[in-house]
């Protein structure tokens, strides 16, 4: 009998999925997924973990906004990206 083994997706494969499907499901312009790709790829900067299973605590949103803060994005690029990061948590 073999035994299943459980292997958790990586931050990297779960965002790449996300654009994958972003991609041929929503049918979003390359635009749209280079947009997504930044926008995730800055969330993905300002957490020293890839632990997919604590990403969508509000403390560490709030952490993601301080992080983006203190790199000196303006408030409506804050807001761009979180949005972002809404919608790939809401879907991944």
């Amino acid at each position: 009998m073999k035994t299943a083994i459980c292997v958790r997706p990586t931050l990297p494969a779960l965002t790449a999925q996300f654009l994958e499907e972003g991609r041929y499901v929503r049918n979003w312009s390359l635009q749209t997924i280079r947009t997504y790709e930044q926008n995730l790829a800055r969330f993905r900067e300002s957490f020293p973990t890839e632990d997919v299973d604590h990403l969508a605590s509000r403390t560490d949103l709030q952490s993601f906004i301080i992080w983006m803060r203190s790199k000196g994005f303006t408030p409506g690029g804050c807001n761009v990206r979180i949005r972002a990061v809404n919608s790939f948590l809401s879907g991944a």
